[in-house]
């Protein structure tokens, strides 16, 4: 099981949000053992502990970019019909790098936005972040198999 975590904030530096999110990871890191790393942008830093479970390679290392560049991931979780959905991206012209559902994920939410979520049968929770119009989004499966927990204050996520 991976672990995610993250800032959202403006008022709080690259550098600090690196180090706060640094620590978190540190704590989870009996959640994801085999990487850890964490990805910053003008207000949002993610941080992914990984237990690499599908793609043992390091194209299945996150946060993870999608095919265009304007999607950040961090997700923890198994999507059972990825190899579906991966042939279906592929059929439209995506490329894939690797065999992780992380990537089809990514990918998947690049190509069809949030609506990605009702094509996914799986147990997840992850994180979404459009560097284009600096929106996050945060999303777990439909029972909460893989619980979500967030913590809004001050404008800080």
């Amino acid at each position: 099981m991976c672990g995610i975590c993250g800032i959202v904030s403006n008022d709080i530096s690259i550098g600090s949000r690196n180090n706060i999110v640094h620590s978190m990871s540190v704590d989870m890191q009996h959640r994801g053992p085999d990487y850890q790393n964490n990805w910053s942008d003008s207000c949002v830093t993610f941080g992914h502990v990984r237990l690499s479970v599908i793609d043992l390679s390091s194209n299945g290392h996150q946060p993870m970019k999608s095919f265009n560049d304007r999607y950040i991931l961090s997700f923890n979780g198994e999507i059972y019909n990825y190899k579906k959905i991966q042939q279906q991206l592929i059929n439209l012209g995506v490329f894939f790098k690797g065999g992780s559902d992380s990537e089809v994920l990514i990918n998947a939410w690049a190509y069809w936005g949030e609506e990605v979520v009702n094509k996914l049968n799986g147990i997840f929770a992850f994180s979404v972040w459009d560097r284009k119009v600096k929106k996050l989004y945060l999303v777990r499966d439909r029972f909460g198999v893989k619980p979500l927990f967030y913590h809004y204050n001050n404008g800080r996520l």
